[in-house]
């Protein structure tokens, strides 16, 4: 009877060394305020890593940029190995821009810019055999025009584009008066920038245009949208961006033949 009583004894009484000691080592590995242990790995640290050298070159921006004899001023970016080439325009059409009494017009000439259905083909058309759209974002100090297309059709699109700045499309507008818009985007959730209506809201309550946009449903006549594009659609006032794969000497050759002809804005 003794001799089990001895060992219940001795056998708890390895458990609880036990115990302590494993508590003990636990005690030694963690932090204080951490509730689990350190994590023991073999993994090298971040300055014995050795990276294959970077095989991009930085556009040389001399080679990059030309200024047409109009004014244009533009920048082929070359890169072989891209499928798509993408256009951008930068244009001098915002709130920014706009005279007291032009109050809404920027939004009214993007409207005209990106649908134009009077042209011959119409732009929509021009741009579904390109398997591409028009995108526009109007900022408050500038509008963003650009496409993509596949790199077989870069000398379309450039002419697409210049289509779209020469002001034909303003010059053969009917329309008699355009409407602004809310000024915001309907949804709130997810949205930033400038179509988040609760910073609209304030801008409209603290200085009104051109610091906010202009009320909904303002009117907006066609000889206020004509002076505007008067002054923004100009060689001298655009900035024009060709990124891909694009044989540069052609580009410019290109650039040179749109731009003949234009005639420039006068200076401020």
């Amino acid at each position: 009877m003794m001799t089990l009583k001895a060992s219940v004894v001795s056998t708890t009484l390895c458990c609880v060394v036990t115990l302590l000691l494993t508590s003990c080592e636990q005690e030694q590995t963690i932090l204080p305020g951490h509730s689990r242990p350190l994590l023991e790995h073999d993994w090298p640290h971040p300055r014995d890593f050795v990276f294959v050298p970077s095989s991009f070159r930085p556009p040389d921006p001399d080679i990059a940029w030309l200024k047409t004899p109009s004014g244009l001023r533009a920048y082929t970016v070359v890169d072989a190995a891209d499928t798509l080439v993408r256009v951008t325009a930068a244009i001098p059409i915002g709130r920014f821009y706009e005279s007291k009494d032009e109050a809404g017009a920027s939004e009214a000439l993007t409207r005209v810019l990106t649908n134009d259905s009077q042209g011959s083909p119409p732009l929509s058309l021009r741009l579904e055999s390109l398997g591409t759209r028009l995108d526009a974002e109007l900022n408050v100090d500038g509008l963003l025009l650009s496409l993509e297309v596949l790199s077989e059709d870069w000398e379309n699109a450039v002419r697409i584009m210049f289509d779209v700045l020469r002001n034909r499309r303003v010059e053969r507008t009917t329309v008699g008066d355009f409407r602004t818009g809310p000024g915001f985007s309907s949804p709130t959730a997810g949205v930033t920038g400038p179509g988040f209506r609760p910073s609209v809201e304030l801008e409209r309550r603290l200085g009104g245009h051109p610091l906010s946009p202009p009320e909904p449903g303002l009117a907006v006549g066609l000889q206020a949208i004509r002076a505007l594009a008067s002054r923004s659609l100009a060689p001298n006032r655009v900035v024009l961006g060709i990124g891909g794969n694009v044989p540069l000497d052609k580009a410019t050759a290109l650039l040179e033949e749109l731009t003949s002809g234009w005639e420039p804005a006068e200076p401020h």
